[in-house]
Formats: C-alpha cells, sequence, structure tokens
C-alpha cells in the first residue's frame, strides 16, 4: 500500500506516514490499532514482536506505477489517464468504467 493511500485510509497526512516509516515519530496507541484494521495485521506484527503469517505478494512493475500515478497532483493524474484511455481505445479496448 502506498503511503498517500494509508494516509487518506488513517485521515492523515502523507508526510506523517514517511515521518513514522523513517523513525522521525512514535506510533501511539490509537494509531497502532487503525494500522491493525486497515492493514489486516495484527498489533504484534506491527510492532514486530510476531512474525506475518503470509508473505505478501510480489507486486508487477504496472501495480507500483499504478500506485505512483494514485499519488500524482489531480490535473496529471487526469493527463496520464487520458493518454492510457486513448492508448487502450486505440488498440479496441475503451479504459473507462
Amino acid at each position: 500500500m502506498s503511503q498517500g493511500r494509508l494516509a487518506a485510509a488513517l485521515g492523515i497526512n502523507q508526510s506523517r506516514i514517511s515521518e513514522y516509516e523513517q523513525g522521525g515519530l512514535r506510533l501511539h496507541g490509537a494509531m497502532i490499532v487503525a494500522l491493525s484494521r486497515i492493514l489486516g495485521a495484527s498489533t504484534d506484527e506491527i510492532l514486530g514482536l510476531k512474525k506475518t503469517k503470509t508473505q505478501r505478494p510480489k507486486r508487477s512493475r504496472l501495480a507500483r506505477r499504478l500506485e505512483r500515478i494514485e499519488e500524482l497532483p489531480s490535473a496529471e493524474r487526469r493527463a496520464v489517464l487520458k493518454i492510457l484511455d486513448s492508448l487502450l481505445e486505440k488498440h479496441g479496448r475503451n479504459g473507462r468504467a
């Protein structure tokens, strides 16, 4: 999960997620519980007290790029999606839902 998506799910700024990851901020109890719910992991797993039971599937190059596109400013994200829709339409597959 990208920092942007996690931040949105938690209702906080993406830069705060970065600070948590880099060790600049300590997690408080309520944040640990919220992370547990959002990530589907136990609080022990989040705190590093218990190893995760399942390994995350490896993300494809395309999936990683799509996550990065989601984090772009809205005008740039729309431009990228317009290009993708155009290419998909050109090849007979309309990319719009």
